[in-house]
């Protein structure tokens, strides 16, 4: 059930409407493969071949996202901190160095994915390969929804466990403003 809502969240922020349709429309067992179908009419989405699961972001720690922002990433790619949470989440508080891009909105039915923010992260990062994105929320369900969608346009991504609400349990450092 949960693998079934981080699916749907993914395609709804990839901008995916009618592929969300038709996973929400088939019988469970041939969801993803009935999605994969629609893929080649919705690009940019990268989706997966027939049969297979969508990606799954590594789960890190919070102690591995600061070790990832304080080293680096192996090689070139630059490490991200993705802050997907709103506008008011952020300035409360939030990871010194962090990029904010409001991946979902609250809206009279609850939180709504925002249309356009996978075109915003690819347009400000095109490069896939010179990227590592360590993205987080409040406590880990956003961001892994969008860890998903960005390993299904060819970003590596990891979510973060736990999100903002353990990082400052933690004592790790935090800003505000």
């Amino acid at each position: 059930m949960m693998r079934t809502r981080v699916v749907a969240q993914a395609l709804l922020l990839a901008g995916a409407v009618p592929m969300l349709r038709a996973f929400k429309a088939a019988p469970a067992a041939g969801r993803l493969a009935r999605v994969a179908a629609l893929a080649p009419r919705h690009q940019p989405v990268r989706m997966m071949a027939e049969g297979s699961a969508p990606p799954t972001p590594p789960q890190i720690s919070v102690f591995e996202a600061q070790k990832f922002m304080e080293g680096g990433a192996d090689g070139p790619a630059e490490v991200v901190y993705l802050d997907v949470r709103t506008e008011s989440e952020f300035k409360a508080i939030r990871v010194p160095g962090s990029v904010l891009e409001v991946a979902f909105e609250m809206s009279p039915m609850g939180m709504q994915p925002v249309p356009d923010f996978l075109e915003k992260v690819m347009k400000a990062y095109p490069d896939t390969d010179a990227v590592k994105f360590v993205v987080g929320c409040k406590v880990g369900g956003r961001s892994n929804a969008v860890a998903t969608a960005l390993m299904a346009n060819g970003y590596d991504a990891s979510n973060i466990t736990g999100g903002i609400i353990e990082w400052d349990a933690q004592g790790l450092p935090t800003e505000s403003g």
